[in-house]
């Protein structure tokens, strides 16, 4: 399934950025974490990997979508400035492609090259010049057609193949468990040469989520962890009064967590909050099992829910609807 990162930024805007999902990509901070380019992939044995350079960090806390002391496949972002080999440089900062500073890596050129590193051994003849000259196509606008730049040397035919690809197919790509995110990875030096460094990314694969659906908690409360069925819907989520009714299908005060599984959608405000907490309950069970890896936490799902519940329609939809993607994720 789709992991719904452009949704989830979506929907932060619409709550007004405030509140942040960190449960994947959970990136740690720059302070204090080093950069060793440990190897050129066009410097290994031919046939060459589908990889431009490989990057190794040092500093990193535990905790992290990145480890320490790890190597990652990676990417040159700019061919105008140099990075070098067994130099030790210091991470400014790690950033989602899709939710990188303009000025760095525009969002508008995101799906397209996370679709490119995601498709790069589908492509015949394909070899790490073409994919990465593909890159610079997005990243800076190179011509293609030259067949060189900055002593790289691609085919034009295929490289123009690939960037038609992505023109076509990657607008709205986001990647999918199993798959490939990339990551932004600013750095400065610590030592000549390079100054500016090269801006580089990164490929971080996307853990497999796992979810049940509303029905699935309906039926089965013995599997219940952390929550009763009796415990009351307000006893987790802070909802206004003014989404209360006295209809049948009205939320009432005294509804408890296993009659939420069960609300119906309808119109308005109060029909959004009906179907935001239907997904929100199970999303909450999925994050509590212990055995399940579940896209959200629990402590984002309340603060995200109670938020979105004092906006409009339009933000609890989409809240819901990022929250029921992953409650169909499946479990084996």
């Amino acid at each position: 399934m789709k992991i719904k990162i452009m949704m989830v930024l979506l929907l932060l805007a619409l709550l007004g950025g405030v509140v942040q999902a960190a449960d994947f990509p959970n990136l740690p901070p720059g302070t204090g974490v080093e950069l060793d380019v440990v190897a050129f992939g066009d410097l290994q044995p031919l046939p060459w990997p589908l990889w431009y350079l490989q990057e190794q960090f040092t500093g990193i806390p535990d905790g992290f979508d990145i480890a320490d002391g790890n190597v990652y496949d990676g990417w040159c972002a700019d061919p105008d400035t140099g990075i070098a080999l067994s130099h030790e440089y210091d991470v400014v900062n790690f950033y989602n492609s899709y939710d990188a500073p303009d000025s760095l890596f525009p969002a508008s050129i995101a799906g397209p090259v996370n679709y490119i590193i995601n498709n790069k051994a589908n492509y015949p003849g394909v070899t790490l010049s073409e994919i990465q000259a593909t890159i610079w196509y997005f990243t800076n606008g190179i011509d293609l057609t030259s067949g060189s730049y900055k002593g790289l040397n691609w085919d034009p035919v295929l490289a123009n193949q690939i960037k038609n690809d992505a023109v076509a197919n990657g607008d709205t790509f986001v990647p999918s468990s199993g798959d490939v995110i990339l990551i932004i990875v600013e750095a400065n030096k610590q030592v000549s040469p390079y100054d500016p460094t090269q801006l580089t990314m990164i490929e971080l694969t996307v853990p497999d989520f796992q979810g049940h659906t509303p029905g699935f908690w309906k039926n089965h409360p013995e599997a219940w962890n952390g929550y009763a069925p009796s415990d009351l819907v307000t006893d987790v989520f802070s909802v206004p009064a003014g989404l209360y009714g006295s209809g049948k299908k009205d939320m009432k005060s005294s509804d408890t967590l296993i009659q939420a599984l069960a609300y119906e959608g309808g119109s308005g405000d109060a029909g959004g909050a009906r179907i935001l907490l239907r997904a929100a309950t199970a999303g909450l069970l999925n994050a509590a099992d212990p055995d399940m890896n579940y896209r959200y936490s629990e402590t984002y799902i309340i603060t995200a829910v109670n938020q979105a519940l004092t906006g409009d329609r339009d933000s609890m939809i989409a809240l819901a609807a990022d929250l029921d993607a992953w409650n169909n994720a499946g479990f084996p």
